[in-house]
Parts: C-alpha cells; sequence; structure tokens
C-alpha cells in the first residue's frame, strides 16, 4: 500500500477550544429501544512504547505521519461545517428492553462543528426481539442542538409510541444515564456530537503508522493510529474523562483508529470500534463506529430546541 512510516511522540496537546467537546452517542428508549453510538474506540493489543523528540520545523508537505494525525482535528474543525455520514454497527448487543442479533443505524446531514447543532436523518436496521426498523419507522428528523436530541417520531414507529401524540421526543443526557453504562457527565458529552471520534485524535501519546495511499473520502492517505489509553488517561487534558473511561472500559488499554486524511489534512473518513462496558444485568456489548466528512463549509442553520410543549422526555 506503499510507503510506511512509524513515527510516536509523547508530549502535551494543546486544548482545542471549549468548542469541540467529546461525543459518543448511544441512545436508548423504553420499550422502543433506540442506541445512537458515535465516537468512541477501543481494542485489546498491548501499548507500544513511546519516546520524546523535539518537534522540529518541517514543511506541510514533510510533516511526519504522527504530527499530521495530530493536527488534523485543528484543521478538520476549523473548516466550521461539513456534511456527516455517521454510522453504527453491531452483533448480540442485549439491553434491559431488547436482544439485537444485528445492528445498523446511520445518521447524515449538515453538521456544524463549533454549534454542533445540525438536523440530521437518522435511520436504523437489523434483527432482533425487538426489530430496530420499528424503532424508527424509517429516516427519522433529529435536531442536534448542542446537547440534546430531539428526534421526530414516523407515524406508527415504536418512538412515536413513547411520544405519546408529541410532535418529538427528548432524549436528554438524564434519562440516557438510567438506561446507558455511561456516567451522566460522560452522558452529555456524548451524544452531543456525531463526529466525537475525532477528539480520540488530539492526545500525542499515540503511535501513528503512514498506511499508504487511498480511495476512502476520494484521494486521501490511510493511517493506522493506536492510542496509549493508559498515558493519555493519565495526562490532564480537557478530554482526560474520555480517555479515563475508555481505558477502565474492560481494561484497554489501546484505542486503534483509521483515520483518512486529503491532501489538505483534513478528516474524510474514521473507522474504530469500541467496547461499551457492562451495566447491571446487560453485558459489555462491542460495536464498530464510522464517520465520513465532506463539502466542508457547508451552510448550516441555527438549530433551537422546540418549546417544551412539542416534545416528551425521556
Amino acid at each position: 500500500m506503499g510507503f510506511r512510516v512509524t513515527s510516536s511522540r509523547t508530549d502535551t496537546r494543546r486544548d482545542l477550544g471549549k468548542g469541540y467537546k467529546v461525543a459518543l452517542k448511544v441512545v436508548g428508549a423504553g420499550t422502543g429501544v433506540l442506541i445512537l453510538a458515535a465516537g468512541l474506540a477501543a481494542c485489546s493489543s498491548s501499548p507500544k512504547s513511546s519516546t520524546t523528540t523535539t518537534p522540529k520545523a518541517v514543511t506541510s508537505t514533510t510533516l511526519p505521519p504522527l504530527q499530521k494525525v495530530e493536527e488534523s482535528p485543528a484543521t478538520t474543525l476549523g473548516k466550521g461545517s461539513a456534511d456527516i455520514s455517521m454510522s453504527v454497527s453491531g452483533k448480540d448487543i442485549k439491553t434491559t428492553f431488547a436482544t439485537f442479533t444485528t445492528f445498523n443505524l446511520a445518521a447524515v446531514g449538515p453538521f456544524n462543528f463549533a454549534s454542533k447543532q445540525g438536523i440530521l436523518k437518522l435511520n436504523l436496521k437489523g434483527t432482533g426481539t425487538i426489530n430496530p426498523a420499528t424503532v424508527l419507522g424509517g429516516p427519522a428528523t433529529t435536531l442536534f442542538t448542542g446537547g440534546d436530541l430531539y428526534v421526530q417520531p414516523n407515524a406508527g414507529s415504536l418512538v412515536a409510541t413513547l411520544a405519546g401524540g408529541e410532535k418529538y421526543i427528548q432524549l436528554a443526557p438524564a434519562g440516557l444515564s438510567t438506561l446507558l453504562p455511561v456516567p451522566q457527565a460522560e452522558t452529555s458529552a456524548l451524544i452531543s456530537n456525531p463526529i466525537g471520534l475525532i477528539n480520540l485524535l488530539t492526545t500525542s501519546h499515540m503511535t501513528v503508522t503512514d498506511m499508504g495511499s487511498s480511495s476512502v473520502g476520494g484521494s486521501s492517505t490511510e493511517y493506522k493510529a493506536v492510542v496509549n489509553l493508559a498515558a493519555a488517561a493519565a495526562q490532564s487534558s480537557p478530554y482526560q474523562a474520555l480517555f479515563q473511561a475508555l481505558h477502565s472500559t474492560g481494561g484497554s488499554r489501546t484505542a486503534t483508529i483509521f483515520v483518512y486524511l486529503n491532501s489538505s489534512g483534513e478528516i474524510v473518513n474514521m473507522k474504530s470500534t469500541i467496547t461499551v462496558p457492562a451495566k447491571g444485568t446487560t453485558p459489555a456489548i462491542t460495536i464498530g463506529l464510522g464517520v465520513a466528512l465532506s463539502n466542508f463549509g457547508v451552510a448550516v442553520s441555527p438549530v433551537t430546541a422546540p418549546p417544551a410543549s412539542q416534545y416528551k422526555a425521556l
């Protein structure tokens, strides 16, 4: 796949800004379960040793793989917005309310990185004790308002039943944290941003390998980033809670992410796998995550939460 170079470095990562917080989404709902997972990663390989080096002045064309990947979140977020296509998949997912033999959720639409706002279409498919397709009843308009999500249910769907005749059902951190194996503080961050996976690249505690040219997202370069979760969890940073949560997930010490950058250093695709820890009688589950980004700088109209009279809280 072309010339490969491995580069690693341990140093302190700068804060990318308060506007860009960790995000992963996992959504559950009553007898009609809706699970939306997005932006973490985990793998069971042993952490690689890292070395400390002094950054050298280099041109954009000669940046080492680690530095290219380290800088990609700021470069990408600096575009302000993009069209996103997020996917979540899993098998044999057991929850308090249902078991899903196969599970696939997709979220598509324009998204504002800074305000974490956008109107996306969610669609859910798969098999299980509850048919995932009946949860949303087809693509459902969902409002991302920088924190809570508001799903506009399709007629006849299980979410419509939960909404009790209201226009929307609100998926808020307080309600979700009672259903998910994630504390409320982390839940609040995880459900607010469909490209939350990007925040795993905000630590220098990782080893990056150039995997060569790729056609993913057009013309891109593939990088394999292996994050040392133990080291990242021990380092004070805006995303320390994320790394601590991942490190405690089944004792995972590393997280592997495949990152695809275009010639401008923007992230056009990311793929990974996460393990959600067990909670109560609900066993741990493994979920595949991916997000594609295109049309950077697309106009995104401001999104506001609907009035309380129009939604039912989960």
